[in-house]
């Protein structure tokens, strides 16, 4: 059985002002790489196999501070693994979107003119990792480090009960039992 560990990569200085990031390229800050050690050195004394992440900085950062302190190398950088594509929004603060949009301008995500990726574009590529992660590593410990945005969807598919939003650093820890998934750990910060 494959067990599979989704990482939210650690905090970046755009994280800590409420700016979008989406695809844009932000690496970690210094919270945020020491939050990745702190949860490598959790990680320590668990098997795990795999390590795979997002193609962006603060992911890879993350993910490479991980496998550093388990003695393990980064498989593979998956763009299907980065957040979610936020079009026009991508380097606004909370402040510049209620300037430009005005305050109701969360309603605007389904306006076209933003080029924002559609939820189930996203899912579909995160569950497309997860279906390669079955077939190539069967019976492996894998994590995947990704982004927010990427892991509530993919939970929201995968957990009938997951309605929470996933934290800095957290992990949480998927195994499958028969055709459905089952959460060990959910968005668990511990470590922090």
């Amino acid at each position: 059985m494959t067990i599979i560990g989704l990482v939210r990569h650690g905090v970046t200085d755009w994280n800590q002002k409420h700016i979008i990031q989406g695809h844009r390229d932000i690496s970690l800050n210094e919270e945020g790489k020491e939050q990745a050690a702190a949860l490598g050195n959790r990680l320590v004394d668990s098997q795990w196999d795999i390590i795979l992440s997002s193609d962006l900085s603060r992911a890879k950062e993350t993910a490479s501070i991980i496998a550093k302190r388990l003695n393990l190398v980064v498989s593979s950088y998956d763009e299907r693994l980065r957040e979610r594509y936020l079009g026009a929004l991508e380097g606004l603060s909370y402040e510049d979107r209620i300037q430009k949009y005005g305050d109701d301008w969360h309603a605007i995500h389904q306006n076209l003119e933003l080029e924002i990726e559609e939820d189930e574009q996203l899912k579909n590529r995160g569950l497309e990792v997860i279906e390669d992660v079955q077939k190539l590593y069967r019976n492996k410990r894998v994590l995947i480090v990704s982004h927010g945005g990427l892991i509530n969807q993919l939970l929201r598919e995968l957990l009938a009960e997951f309605d929470s939003k996933i934290q800095n650093t957290s992990i949480t820890i998927l195994e499958k039992e028969r055709h459905q998934w089952k959460s060990i750990l959910l968005n668990c910060t511990e470590h922090l």
